[in-house]
């Protein structure tokens, strides 16, 4: 189970920059949706060929803060090495924003802060988690077929069948001038918005 949430969130993180942010209002629907279309066909491709520092790249802040914090609740050994290597700032950031987000559940956790998304030990332990599960990666985006893509004014979705059979989501947003996955979702819920 973890390995293929893993996979998925791996998947999610492999976005290109190759698309230019976007004005809703201004551009043309079907434009953005070639693009996401063409710019999803790359991640793919990038995912399969496991490029870790580029899927940790191409994941909004706030799939890294998700990612973390399902991470911790885990509590593996190299999670917990991870956070008992860090000092300062970033710990203490980490552990009040861990306690507030256990205590406050939500469906999406609040952001982290920019003192532990900066930390740079951050991108070695994903690309450690990414090495873990290179094979089931490359199984998963090897074998994905988009199905459609649908562009409302937050971003676009990106509707695909994995190798099974079933379908999955990947919501891209535009953050920091660059269209980056924003959330993964798999299975029933995994319908046009």
């Amino acid at each position: 189970m973890r390995e293929a949430a893993f996979a998925a969130a791996a998947a999610a993180a492999l976005m290109t920059a190759a698309c230019e942010p976007f004005d809703p209002l201004e551009a043309s629907h079907e434009n953005v949706r070639q693009e996401a279309l063409h710019a999803f066909e790359e991640w793919r491709q990038a995912a399969a060929e496991g490029r870790a520092d580029e899927t940790f790249l191409r994941i909004s802040d706030g799939l890294k803060s998700q990612w973390v914090f399902a991470r911790l609740q885990e509590g593996d050994a190299l999670i917990r090495a991870w956070r008992g290597a860090l000092s300062g700032a970033a710990r203490t950031d980490l552990d009040l924003w861990w306690e507030h987000c256990r205590r406050h559940p939500q469906e999406r956790v609040e952001r982290l802060p920019e003192t532990v998304l900066r930390e740079p030990s951050l991108p070695m332990l994903w690309k450690d988690y990414f090495a873990q599960q290179a094979a089931e990666v490359k199984f998963q985006m090897s074998r994905l077929e988009v199905v459609d893509a649908y562009v409302d004014p937050t971003g676009v979705s990106v509707l695909v069948r994995n190798a099974f059979g079933r379908q999955e989501m990947y919501e891209l947003v535009v953050e920091a001038g660059m269209w980056r996955i924003n959330h993964h979702r798999a299975g029933p819920g995994a319908t046009a918005r």
